[in-house]
């Protein structure tokens, strides 16, 4: 038996209040590794060769994340007053900064973190007073990470580089990339299991999606088999209007697309089953702008290289064998790209490459 009330008087109460509202959710009971919980804090204490590597990505035991370094010696003032520039950057991929360090052989006391807040537990001692200081304090994102993984078109112009490091959002490069990593971040977003949804959500969804003949309404792909992989989307962003002008039924892959939502974190299984539905019924077009929307926001950066290259645009969701789909291919090279699989010779014809190999490829400088 289902049973539903109506909290609207409790929260009117609640809303006369001042205080800030502590959101609440049936999983924050549930068991969370210590490891998630030390990664979404201060960070754990690590050394550069304990890091994996994801795609040219950052990981630390099967976790995306970020490395910085807390100790900002003598310009801990300027960083706590807001200067960024003045502060050490942190990372999110293998760059040439962290390879120029290994081989100098600096260690650093570097920390990795799944934070999203991008404020940062950083101490020095104070150039003022010669004395030891700490707090929190933003920090810049390192440029040659993001020229590296071509993370919003870095690697294509100085431009596009300095607006990505100024604009640059943890979650919504956690969620980018969500779909390389088997453990998504834990206690993520700004209020971490609050939904505000209607009481009648489910029906009203439902209803809305049925309406849509369980058809997505921006890449148009059909879900009617598949309906777990089609969500209702509130276009004002405010879950708790539920007017049908409001209410938008859009597959996961575009709806972690639209604007505020940067914590929608999507398995690799579930975009690539979009993806190849999108293909058997026809929806990517043999152009790029086609193919790069179509395909997995992980390889977007990699796809813009092989444009920005000259290459032809790829075959998205490529059965390369009746066993094995590639994320993308380009037959005339007899090269693909799978978010999955290692490098690999598949006959004397095909290389299949992962995206850190084809990153490395198509962006050699870096």
């Amino acid at each position: 038996m289902r049973l539903t009330y109506d909290f609207s008087q409790l929260w009117d109460q609640v809303n006369r209040l001042k205080g800030a509202v502590e959101s609440f959710s049936v999983d924050a009971g549930l068991e969370i590794d210590p490891i998630d919980v030390s990664l979404g804090g201060r960070g754990i204490e690590v050394k550069l060769d304990e890091l994996e590597k994801v795609g040219a990505l950052l990981a630390y035991q099967g976790r995306q994340v970020l490395l910085y370094i807390p100790d900002q010696g003598r310009k801990i003032d300027e960083v706590l007053s807001g200067d960024r520039d003045a502060g050490k950057k942190f990372h999110v991929a293998h760059c040439i900064t962290l390879d120029t360090m290994r081989d100098k052989g600096r260690f650093e006391r570097y920390f990795a973190i799944t934070n999203p807040t991008g404020s940062f537990p950083v101490s020095g001692v104070s150039y003022q007073t010669g004395t030891g200081k700490d707090g929190e304090a933003a920090l810049y994102v390192c440029i040659n990470c993001l020229k590296h993984i071509n993370y919003k078109n870095s690697a294509i112009s100085k431009q596009a580089r300095r607006e990505s490091r100024e604009n640059f959002e943890i979650t919504e490069f956690f969620e980018t990339y969500s779909s390389c990593f088997k453990f998504f971040p834990k206690r993520m977003g700004k209020n971490p299991g609050s939904s505000n949804y209607s009481p009648d959500w489910k029906e009203v969804s439902e209803r809305i999606r049925r309406q849509a003949n369980w058809q997505c309404d921006d890449c148009g792909v059909k879900l009617s088999d598949r309906k777990d992989l089609l969500h209702t989307h509130h276009i004002d962003g405010n879950k708790a209007n539920n007017a049908s002008s409001n209410l938008r039924p859009l597959c996961i892959g575009c709806h972690r697309d639209q604007p505020m939502h940067e914590y929608m974190f999507t398995s690799y299984e579930d975009m690539a089953a979009i993806i190849r539905k999108r293909r058997d019924q026809n929806l990517i077009q043999p152009i790029w702008p086609s193919a790069i929307k179509n395909t997995d926001s992980a390889l977007r950066g990699v796809l813009a290289l092989a444009k920005e290259n000259g290459w032809s645009v790829p075959e998205i969701a490529f059965p390369l064998s009746p066993t094995m789909t590639v994320d993308a291919a380009w037959p005339d090279k007899r090269i693909a790209i799978s978010l999955i699989s290692k490098t690999m010779q598949v006959n004397e014809n095909w290389k299949v490459l992962s995206l850190s190999a084809a990153l490395a490829m198509l962006n050699p400088t870096t």
